[in-house]
């Protein structure tokens, strides 16, 4: 919603529409379209552009996590039974993050490759998590996702986070999280 009211603010001829609709829309690599990963990447799709690929965490980021990471395969966490918090290592929405071992997830990676890359990190309990909007290495917006909102993460360690993240795209959204033990 808020980028359809700044491209509003901006006169671009918006149009909302949904997701199941976007392959009939005559859209083309110099319409802008809005919404979740799943519509970004069908967009794609019908254009005929690769999907662009980018680690969850990039290693250059990986300081500011605050908590154990490392990269794995569902294979491997099968296999020792691991008990950690597992996300998609380069497909984004492959599958939703989770707590490895909670039985509502187990059915969503069964059907997934052991050699599925992942990325595994400690369970820590976050107190409130946070996105930030970065166009052309600039901070351009805030928004609390979860979590208690009056918690704010300190805008400085974004800013490093955003100047050290020195392959990033043009455009990209950056989570920040306030959690118990930091």
């Amino acid at each position: 919603y808020e980028a359809w009211v700044g491209f509003k603010d901006l006169k671009y001829n918006c149009q909302s529409f949904y997701r199941q609709d976007l392959p009939s829309l005559p859209i083309s690599k110099d319409t802008i379209v809005c919404g979740s990963i799943n519509t970004a990447h069908q967009a794609f799709d019908i254009i005929g552009c690769k999907r662009p690929l980018q680690d969850s965490i990039p290693e250059e980021l990986s300081k500011f996590t605050n908590r154990k990471i490392w990269k794995s395969t569902l294979g491997q966490v099968r296999e020792d039974d691991t008990i950690c918090f597992i996300k998609p290592l380069k497909v984004q929405k492959l599958f939703t993050g989770h707590i490895r071992g909670h039985m509502y997830y187990l059915m969503e990676t069964s059907s997934l490759p052991n050699n599925t890359e992942i990325l595994c990190s400690e369970i820590v309990d976050f107190e409130t998590e946070w996105r930030g909007f970065v166009l052309n290495k600039e901070l351009i917006g805030l928004k609390n996702y979860k979590g208690d909102f009056s918690k704010i993460p300190d805008i400085k360690v974004i800013n490093q986070a955003i100047s050290e993240f020195t392959s990033a795209p043009i455009a990209y959204s950056i989570d920040m999280a306030i959690h118990n033990d930091k």
